[in-house]
């Protein structure tokens, strides 16, 4: 049987998991690299095999009568079997060929029932427990992953019983305290309630226990821990504790109460998990006995107070999660000592303060989980040196100033959540922060640039977007999403007031025309994709919706600012789902115009063939500076109005501008510039202007 444990401890520590395969003489173990939810499949098989080995001989022969009679009324009582798995199980085949039916020692004597995930539904109560009474020679009962509904039944000579997985209810019966041959229990997920059975804490003749689970019922009692003091052979408790445990699981209980003060005794624990109750009160000090703990999972309990500061117990554990309690406070500077560790988690809780620096000491972090909490300041810059990190979230926090990018350098980041904080500035925007599907930042309204997919603002319009009051997202009648800014007001009248003004008030100069031309560019970058979800409605609001389903606010068109270019109308379907991006080019490139020469493309003397259009064509490139509005060049520089080089440089530009006007108002919609070249030139234009001093 120490055979047994201690390959069982060996394969367990090292996430390996046991198969157990039998022949008629022998027992042989093969080890697998199974999923982690398998874990407990093979631990009982395991077990069985433990289980075997304690049955004494006998000379019965396997033409057990009584047995026969008693798996067949147990037959009897299955409502579902799906798979066929009882179809053997008649008079005309022999005991020794049923299905599910297998010897536990060479003569028979010992019988095995193993039935696990064959779908079996069964409403068995008393009947069935004097069947498995009747079954005298009936050792081993394996029924995982069924159906079955009722009560626990008990034999006292069984060596083990599995029913894990099942709609069991009810209590536990005491009866099971007195089962001196039991090498493992497992009524793990079923809906058990009431307290846990004096003889099952004491279980005072168990000694060959090696396997004892009991998680996920609705046991509400608190948690005793004087469960399993008598079974000295007990290695894999799923629940309470025993002098030799190495692995207690005690999650998705109603355990209540403190996390009792004797759990220290029992320094061969290497995982605690006691998550997904109802335990309250503060973490233990003593639990730095612990000394051979690599996991301890508290996580979904009401643990309050503060975290406590890492010290023995802490440098030896891999895993820590404490999430969803209610601790509060800042997190201790000793985190720095968790030279193990791989995975922390203290999300969901009420801690505050910034995030320690001590923290960057170490560098093996996998998984940083602090969202859901009040963490202030900046992402500490050395959090890059987390080369192994895969998941990193600071959601839900108080975190500010810009996103270090030193975050770039993180190679096997799968997961980064930064939403729901106050970060601002540029968005680093290489890798981790080029793939959409890892990462997450809403919530962050001041943040900019980044890939297109993210649909930030432009970090182009930083100047004006300091100005902003409020940046939100809505959506309009016709169901589409948009970004909406809320500016500060600036009491210095409309655009039309400062293109066309009264002789008595000042009028806009080069420098202010200029910045508002690019500031039109610029509007179509408010959106990372110039051709999506842009609208160059800052000046003259037109309140319209989107025509391709159908609805519209006024007689104005998606995306106009006011001028419908050529065969644009609400009725023409096919050219705003072509050419809509062409229309707004259109929109801003009148503006254009108007802003240089002064003149509204409704002025009397554009009539018949000429327009505002063909009146810059037929005066560029040559007479520009005539073409010009000449209240805008008054406020040009001298020393640039003498420097023939300074003044090439602004006739070169104002002749570019004059261009994109121009090539965004041809007739033909496919010919016109659209809003992505307009964006491009309109840049290569600002860059110029900054070397040239004009006023402003």
């Amino acid at each position: 049987m120490a055979a047994v444990g201690e390959l069982f401890q060996e394969h367990l520590l090292c996430d390996y998991k046991l198969s157990v395969f039998l022949n008629p003489t022998s027992l042989r173990f093969r080890s697998q690299i199974l999923p982690l939810q398998s874990r407990s499949l093979h631990l009982h098989q395991l077990c069985l095999a433990a289980s075997l080995s304690t049955v004494a001989n006998a000379t019965s022969t396997c033409s057990n009568e009584t047995d026969k009679i008693a798996l067949l009324a147990f037959k009897d009582f299955i409502t579902e079997d799906p798979l066929g798995i009882l179809s053997s199980w008649n008079d005309s085949v022999h005991l020794c060929e049923w299905q599910g039916v297998k010897r536990s020692s060479r003569d028979w004597r010992d019988v095995e029932l193993n039935l696990r995930s064959q779908k079996l539904a069964v409403l068995y109560r008393v009947k069935f427990q004097a069947i498995c009474r009747a079954a005298e020679t009936l050792r081993v009962i394996d029924l995982n992953f069924n159906d079955l509904v009722g009560e626990i039944p008990a034999t006292s000579k069984l060596t083990y019983l599995s029913l894990f997985s099942n709609n069991l209810h009810g209590i536990i019966p005491p009866s099971l305290g007195n089962l001196s041959f039991l090498t493992l229990l497992s009524l793990g997920t079923n809906n058990l309630e009431g307290d846990i059975p004096d003889s099952i804490a004491s279980f005072s003749n168990a000694s060959r226990m090696i396997l004892l689970d009991i998680t996920e019922s609705r046991l509400s009692v608190p948690v005793t821990f004087d469960l399993g003091r008598r079974m000295t052979s007990l290695r894999f408790l799923y629940t309470n504790l025993s002098t030799k445990l190495r692995i207690l699981d005690a999650g998705g209980n109603q355990f209540a109460g403190d996390i009792p003060a004797g759990i220290p005794k029992y320094f061969n624990l290497i995982q605690l998990g006691l998550d997904r109750n109802c335990l309250a009160g503060n973490i233990p000090e003593s639990l730095e006995n612990l000394t051979s703990l690599q996991i301890l999972n508290l996580s979904c309990n009401h643990l309050g107070g503060s975290i406590p500061k890492p010290s023995g117990l802490f440098s030896t554990l891999s895993s820590i999660d404490f999430a969803q309690n209610n601790f509060n406070g800042s997190l201790p500077l000793e985190v720095g000592s968790l030279s193990n560790t791989q995975e922390l988690d203290f999300s969901e809780h009420m801690l505050s303060g910034e995030i320690p620096i001590t923290l960057g000491n170490r560098s093996k972090f996998e998984h940083l989980l602090l969202g859901g909490n009040m963490f202030q300041g900046r992402i500490p810059p050395f959090f890059g040196s987390f080369k192994g990190t895969i998941d990193l979230n600071l959601s839900h926090n108080n975190l500010s100033g810009t996103i270090p990018k030193e975050l770039e350098t993180l190679p096997f980041l799968e997961n980064l959540n930064l939403s729901f904080n106050n970060f601002e500035g540029q968005l680093p925007s290489m890798s981790v922060f080029t793939n959409t599907s890892v990462i997450s930042i809403v919530g962050n309204g001041k943040l900019c640039g980044g890939v297109p997919e993210l649909r930030l603002l432009s970090c182009a319009i930083e100047s004006s977007k300091k100005q902003i009051h409020h940046l939100g997202s809505s959506m309009d009648s016709g169901g589409n999403d948009f970004k909406a800014l809320a500016f500060e007001f600036m009491p210095n009248g409309s655009l039309e007031s400062w293109l066309h003004p009264n002789e008595a008030t000042r009028r806009l100069d080069l420098a202010e025309g200029l910045k508002i031309a690019v500031d039109i560019v610029a509007a179509f970058g408010l959106s990372s994709s110039p051709l999506r979800n842009t609208n160059c409605s800052l000046f003259l609001p037109t309140n319209v919706t989107n025509p391709m389903k159908g609805q519209s606010n006024s007689a104005a068109v998606w995306g106009s600012i006011g001028y419908v270019p050529p065969g644009e109308s609400i009725l023409n379907m096919e050219w705003v789902a072509r050419y809509q991006h062409k229309g707004k080019g259109y929109s801003c490139g009148i503006l254009l115009l108007e802003i240089m020469t002064g003149k509204r493309p409704t002025d009397e003397m554009f009539a018949d063939c000429l327009s505002l259009h063909n009146f810059c064509k037929m005066a560029l490139p040559e007479r520009v500076m005539k073409l010009v509005y000449s209240r805008l060049l008054q406020g040009v520089d001298k020393d640039a109005e003498d420097e023939p080089c300074m003044k090439a440089k602004i006739r070169e530009c104002l002749t570019s501008l004059g261009r994109i006007g121009i090539a965004s108002l041809t007739e033909t919609p496919n010919e016109r510039m659209g809003v992505r070249e307009m964006v491009m030139e309109m840049n290569v234009i600002k860059e110029v202007l900054l070397g040239v001093r004009i006023n402003g």
